[in-house]
Formats: structure tokens, sequence, C-alpha cells
């Protein structure tokens, strides 16, 4: 069904186009599970991966880390920077943590080319996140 349908769309449309936010059909696919849309979407030589979006500066890894899609991961880690930062200087680990992911958080974790270092930052703002719900919830 999709995949079918992307595959037309393909044929005429660039990879790339962005909505007002800036997201891409690569944006969209992470954030719905669609791996296997995002695999043909990564066939597409044209398809930039690195490309983040207006708002925030998220790339699709970003967004799918932050969503726990772990196949979604997978699939960008091949070839995506797995310490690419967004506007705030947030990476995917960052997100995956921050949204208790322990499956994606493995997955990053488990490619060679991910800075364990940005695991403890990640880790404190889980912390420091935590603290300020405690110390200000009715």
């Amino acid at each position: 069904g999709h995949i079918d349908c992307v595959k037309i769309l393909l044929a005429a449309t660039d990879p790339n186009c962005q909505d007002d936010n800036g997201w891409t059909p690569l944006h969209y696919a992470a954030r719905c599970n669609h791996s296997g849309v995002l695999q043909v979407l990564l066939n597409d030589s044209r398809c930039d991966q690195s490309l983040p979006s207006k708002v925030k500066g998220k790339t699709a890894l970003h967004i799918a880390a932050a969503a726990g899609h772990i196949d979604c991961v997978k699939i960008l880690l091949a070839a995506s920077d797995p310490n690419c930062q967004d506007d705030n200087g947030w990476t995917p680990l960052h997100y995956a943590a921050r949204r208790n992911h322990s499956g994606v958080l493995q997955v990053l974790l488990n490619d060679s080319r991910c800075d364990q270092s940005l695991l403890s930052k990640a880790i404190g703002i889980v912390q420091k996140i935590s603290f300020s719900l405690t110390k200000y919830s009715p």
C-alpha cells in the first residue's frame, strides 16, 4: 500500500520537499513508524536524511528516537550520524533517554560511532526534568 504509493510519487517529486515546519517525507515516515517507506525513500539517491526541520532542527533520526521506533532508528543509523544535534544541542540519544525508550538507547549505544559520553548528559537531563516535575508539582 504505502510503499507502492511512495514509489509512484518519488518518480515525479523531490524526496526532500519540506512542509512549513521543514519536515520532509522522511521525517513523517520516521514519526509514523513506516520503516518500509523509510527504506524506499533512502534508496533514492536524492534523499538527504541529514536535512533538519526548520523548527528545532530535528532530523528524521531525532524524530524516530523520540518516538521509540527501533526499526526506523536502525534503518536511519545505516547512513546517519548518531551524534547529530538539533538546535538545542540534543542528539537522538537525549530524546531516547528523555522518553525512556530503552530499546532505542541500546541500538544507539551499540553503534560504534555513538559518543557514549552523551549518555551521562542525557541521563542528567532526565534527572533534572524529573526533579523539576517533583519539586513543582502540587
